[in-house]
């Protein structure tokens, strides 16, 4: 959670109290305190509104269930990091990734499971992203992964690694979990997040049917 809120609010609450107390100080001369009791009352204040600002937009961007970033925040960062790779001539890959047969899941094991192995599945996959990665929720048992310079080695690679997380999952809980992947780089597959969106989700499905067969 960042403290953009805290430090704006409480800053120009700071601001109006020592223009306060230069003009106490030049029309009344030295004010008996350096800084007052009410300005503190004032200052802590500041700092908890800030705080609820903060929490009220880092909730705004993320999912209710798995912490994870929505999609609407995800499709607003994309834009600009797309933006960013075009400018810097940089690769970016978006996966697109689904939970296979959750439907299953939640008929046999219930609603409450399921939402335990969206939880745990969300949290191997923001354990093992990097810091300028953007992991989303993107709806039902869907994620969105976006990963700047990175090429269809490490693409790869990144896959089989998190197939290899969800299976010692899988034997943690002691249900069959796993994820079918598909992915899509930029400028090679698509030049705008939607149609890099829509390949890697064919890619995906294609896995997933494959698999199925």
């Amino acid at each position: 959670m960042k403290y953009t809120g805290r430090i704006t609010v409480t800053l120009f609450v700071l601001i109006v109290i020592l223009f306060i107390r230069m003009m106490v100080q030049y029309y009344l001369g030295r004010p008996p305190h350096f800084i007052p009791i009410p300005a503190f009352v004032a200052l802590a204040f500041a700092w908890f509104l800030g705080s609820k600002y903060d929490k009220s937009v880092y909730f705004a961007h993320r999912d209710a269930l798995t912490n994870v970033f929505n999609r609407r925040y995800f499709d607003r960062q994309a834009d600009k990091q797309l933006r960013f790779s075009r400018k810097k001539g940089a690769k970016l890959c978006i996966f697109v990734i689904d939970v296979n047969d959750f439907k299953q899941i939640n008929d046999q094991y219930g609603h409450a499971k399921g939402d335990e192995v969206l939880q745990l599945i969300s949290r191997v996959l923001a354990l093992h992203t990097g810091k300028r990665d953007i992991l989303a929720r993107s709806g039902g048992d869907e994620f969105l992964l976006l990963s700047p310079r990175i090429d269809r080695h490490e693409a790869e690679n990144r896959i089989e690694f998190f197939h290899n997380k969800c299976a010692e999952l899988s034997k943690r809980l002691r249900i069959p979990v796993s994820i079918s992947i598909g992915y899509s780089i930029y400028p090679d597959d698509a030049w705008n997040v939607g149609d890099l969106i829509f390949s890697a989700d064919t890619r995906m499905y294609r896995k997933k049917k494959k698999k199925a067969n």
